[in-house]
């Protein structure tokens, strides 16, 4: 597998920000804002700053689920720029 998602935070019904990490291609890692489209997830941005996503959650996302604001403020300024592997 040459990148994988984790959830980092269902937003609402129809919006979540997963973590993306693609070893192969550019071995960097970014938040995804998703959005539920035909029964199917579809991305609507790569971050890579807290105070964008925010930003993006706030403008596009409506309602969010009780919590939300608090995980959102938790996360860290940025995103992991390189992973770590154990292939270097």
């Amino acid at each position: 597998m040459t990148s994988s998602e984790s959830l980092a935070v269902q937003v609402n019904a129809r919006w979540r920000v997963v973590v993306v990490s693609d070893r192969v291609a550019w071995r960097r890692r970014a938040w995804l804002l998703q959005h539920m489209v035909d029964d199917a997830w579809r991305d609507r941005a790569a971050i890579r700053t807290a105070e964008a996503l925010r930003a993006l959650v706030k403008a596009h996302a409506g309602r969010v689920n009780a919590g939300v604001p608090a995980i959102l403020a938790a996360l860290p300024a940025r995103v992991d720029i390189r992973e770590r592997t154990n292939d270097r």
